[in-house]
């Protein structure tokens, strides 16, 4: 496979869901918001953070989640159809990052932490090879959506030894953000409503707000 014929494979093969304009709009508006808060949230966050390990985890997390909503917007935001297979890969792969972005402050707050954050990694790198090098992934869509929500609430188990010294605010705060990404996969999954995937971008960019502030919790 050449060069061209690797591209080719990558953009077209991706059956992807055919939006109107006024959706398409609404989708990019919801998750270019995201990328503002992401990045002016993660300097925030490096600002408070009080030692390596801290500064590390919130760079890992807020660059993630930036690339989450710079995948998401672009892969809404462009018109163009032969970008469109290529861009909802790198959407879909970005959401391993943000799963393991999410976890990484966390689990580096533990003198045992190393382990299961190569773990927590592992899987981001898999799932992320898999999105990018199987043919037609669409055909996994529902696996992978399981697969996004089993690798959430994993990093949580994973991070546990972290989560139980978190404050009540914080601790109700992460168990939200868990909650708003897996009940919006209701909206994600009915397709005959419109503006159903806009609905679904709100509910991860709630989820995201909820993480965010219980992650901030870690900063002293």
């Amino acid at each position: 496979m050449n060069k061209q014929d690797g591209v080719a494979h990558l953009g077209a093969s991706a059956k992807y869901e055919q939006y109107t304009w006024q959706e398409e709009i609404a989708h990019a508006t919801t998750h270019g918001l995201g990328i503002l808060l992401s990045v002016l949230g993660g300097v925030w966050l490096c600002v408070m953070a009080g030692n390596l390990r801290q500064t590390i985890g919130f760079t890992i997390y807020g660059l993630s989640s930036t690339l989450l909503y710079l995948a998401s917007t672009l892969y809404h935001g462009l018109p163009h159809p032969n970008l469109k297979g290529l861009l909802r890969r790198l959407d879909h792969s970005a959401i391993y990052l943000l799963i393991a972005g999410s976890s990484t402050p966390f689990l580096l707050t533990l003198r045992q932490g190393w382990l299961p954050l190569l773990f927590m990694w592992g899987l981001a790198v898999a799932g992320i090879a898999f999105k990018l090098l199987v043919r037609n992934p669409h055909r996994y869509e529902r696996i992978s959506l399981a697969g996004y929500l089993a690798m959430g609430w994993v990093g949580a188990l994973a991070a546990w030894q972290a989560i139980v010294m978190l404050s009540t605010s914080a601790l109700v705060l992460l168990v939200c953000g868990g909650l708003l990404y897996t009940f919006g996969v209701f909206f994600y999954n009915w397709v005959s409503l419109r503006y159903h995937h806009a609905i679904w971008h709100l509910f991860v960019l709630s989820g995201s707000i909820c993480h965010y502030f219980a992650i901030m919790s870690l900063a002293r």
